[in-house]
């Protein structure tokens, strides 16, 4: 465990030296489970009870070697390196997430359910594939009418169900590209916000902020991968787990290729 992390200095983040040090506290805790599975094991007396705790050892003895590989390949590849960079950030306070909250404000907005709803409805009727009178259609739009906010839990499969139905028209898509481009629009803004300076990489005295954000240009200077990790350390600064020093999230942060879902 680290030391606790202070608001009044910048926050000296490697992603490098981040994701193994995550990945030493996960080998600590799996080590521990190994010893308390053990423990079990050896209290078992039914046969049954002896053949359940030995298969749970098991796989927690495989989760350590899991943990031990990623932790040698992480140092190898840490030790191999040739660039070091070092993302100088911000961390979070509550009058810094209310700036942020302001510029957030003036971004493009992500279409709601309703407008996704109205997408696949029209999609549904010029394509063919959705009657008008389809009860699944009139459930949701009934359920959205009278909820004045999204489209309620127990009818998300529905939902999901009519989007399915046309998920390759052009107006279902454009409403998931525009979903896309706030999302990405927001974690730009996040890291050009929280970033205050670069480190270690060509380039790095180039780095610029204006207005109180890191300019375009600058994040231009960054690996794309490691955007990722930059923008979780900031939602981790905000958390008091993570001002103590402590860990959480995954050990290689990366962005989901999965299908979106009608209500993403």
């Amino acid at each position: 465990m680290s030391s606790p992390i202070s608001a009044k200095d910048l926050y000296r983040f490697d992603p490098a030296v981040d994701r193994i040090a995550k990945a030493r506290d996960a080998l600590a805790d799996a080590e521990r489970a190994v010893d308390e599975a053990a423990i079990e094991a050896d209290r078992a007396t039914s046969e049954q009870d002896k053949a359940e705790k030995a298969e749970a050892l098991k796989a927690k003895r495989e989760t350590v070697e899991v943990l031990t590989g990623f932790v040698t390949r992480a140092e190898r590849a840490m030790a191999e390196r040739k660039s070091k960079p070092v993302y100088l950030l911000r961390v979070p306070t509550p009058r810094t997430r209310a700036a942020m909250a302001e510029e957030a404000m003036r971004l493009p907005v992500a279409p709601s359910d309703r407008a996704m709803f109205a997408a696949i409805k029209a999609a549904g009727t010029e394509a063919g594939l959705i009657p008008t009178d389809d009860p699944d259609l009139a459930a949701v739009e009934k359920a959205l009418r009278e909820s004045g906010g999204g489209v309620p839990d127990n009818l998300l499969g529905l939902f999901e169900g009519l989007h399915d139905r046309v998920s390759d028209h052009p107006k279902v898509r454009e409403v998931h590209v525009a979903r896309m481009r706030a999302q990405n629009a927001l974690s730009l803004l996040t890291v050009r916000f929280y970033l205050k300076g670069i480190e270690g990489l060509p380039g790095a005295e180039t780095f610029e902020i204006k207005h109180g954000l890191a300019t375009e240009e600058s994040l231009d200077i960054l690996p794309p991968d490691e955007m990722a990790a930059i923008e979780q350390k900031i939602a981790e600064l905000g958390t008091l787990r993570g001002r103590e020093g402590n860990f959480s999230g995954s050990l290689s942060p990366s962005q989901s290729s999965r299908t979106p879902s009608p209500t993403e």
